[in-house]
């Protein structure tokens, strides 16, 4: 009696274990794309276009220049852009 109680117990075990395994597996890959991928590709990019703007768009004497704001827009801006375009 014992050893079938075991049997079945494994064989139960399993088949949650493969029913559960792609919504897990679903899971992990979306925790992974948002805390990892969509804030690294979108710092590169809004850094990227800071950099355009306040190196190659703004003149020398601006004092846009030094503003952390354009900094920080762009970077959301690069956030929104990995986020939509992975919809």
């Amino acid at each position: 009696m014992h050893t079938i109680l075991l049997v079945v117990g494994v064989i139960l075990i399993l088949a949650l274990a493969f029913a559960l395994l792609p919504a897990l597996l679903s899971l992990v890959s979306a925790l992974v794309w948002l805390l990892v991928v969509v804030p690294l590709v979108g710092t590169v990019i809004g850094m990227t276009l800071a950099f355009v703007i306040k190196r190659m768009m703004l003149p020398e004497g601006s004092s846009y220049r030094k503003s952390p704001a354009i900094t920080t827009g762009c970077v959301a801006a690069g956030w929104l852009v990995v986020l939509l375009s992975s919809c």
